[in-house]
């Protein structure tokens, strides 16, 4: 059977990049002899409809389940009609994703879990209507060089806002992360109403906590000017940062911030 994975690298072993239409690679692997291939996601520029374009190419491929992260009500539809399974709440590597997929440890969802333009907004879907307060303003989209503060996170409905095949745990990690994102979302509204209202304003740039850091490298690929680079076990920021954000989004460990 042939799947295809959204992937931050190139081979079995990259990480999987949770957004679907602007991942940076899509991993097209046959389950029955794990051969694969990579091919680079050309809809990763486009300012609007990467998820269809997306969509498209795999159902062209012949890809009849896809494994991600996160899918848009505009990708997911192109999908199912293609026949295509939509697999949501991946993470890991490739392999992992594989192999789980495998064993049946993944449910093919009822609907989209995030809303359109997700990989640049961020805003989580709720199947239903009501809540969300997003206070994104496009990160590192905004005031030039970066200085949109925030990735749009909006709030979740009660019961529509998660993916129906996630587990308790797994749902429980994702609202922790949420949780997260929206706590970091208040502090860099705040500190930019600071600069605002004395006059220090400072460039915003990608900064990684050396700490977090577990050195695995899936920020490298995602920086379009490239200025993340190893030093040792740990990822660390050159100049010429441009405050993409994209480092942020694909970060594990949450080691990545923008300030």
């Amino acid at each position: 059977m042939k799947i295809v994975v959204t992937a931050t690298g190139t081979d079995l072993e990259a990480k999987i990049d949770p957004r679907f239409g602007r991942c940076p690679y899509f991993l097209f692997v046959d389950t029955d002899t794990m051969d694969f291939e990579a091919v680079e996601n050309s809809s990763v520029t486009l300012g609007g409809g990467a998820g269809i374009q997306s969509a498209q190419f795999v159902a062209e491929k012949g890809a009849k389940a896809i494994l991600t992260g996160n899918c848009g009500p505009n990708a997911y539809q192109t999908l199912t009609a293609a026949g295509i399974q939509v697999i949501i709440g991946a993470n890991g590597s490739v392999r992992e994703a594989v192999e789980k997929f495998k064993s049946g440890g993944f449910a093919a969802t009822s609907q989209p879990n995030v809303q359109g333009h997700f990989g640049t907004s961020g805003q989580p879907f709720s199947g239903q209507t009501g809540v969300g307060f997003g206070t994104g303003m496009g990160r590192g989209r905004g005031m030039g060089r970066g200085m949109g503060m925030g990735r749009g996170m909006g709030a979740m409905s009660p019961t529509g806002g998660m993916p129906t095949s996630l587990s308790k745990e797994e749902e429980l990690a994702m609202l922790r992360d949420e949780s997260r994102a929206m706590e970091e979302e208040k502090n860099r509204l705040m500190e930019r109403i600071r600069q605002l209202e004395t006059g220090k304003v400072k460039q915003v740039i990608a900064r990684i906590d050396q700490q977090k850091c577990n050195g695995c490298e899936a920020c490298l690929p995602v920086c379009p000017p490239q200025v993340i680079q190893m030093e040792g076990q740990k990822a660390v920021v050159k100049d010429g940062c441009t405050a993409c954000g994209q480092c942020v989004d694909v970060c594990p460990t949450g080691a990545i911030t923008m300030s």
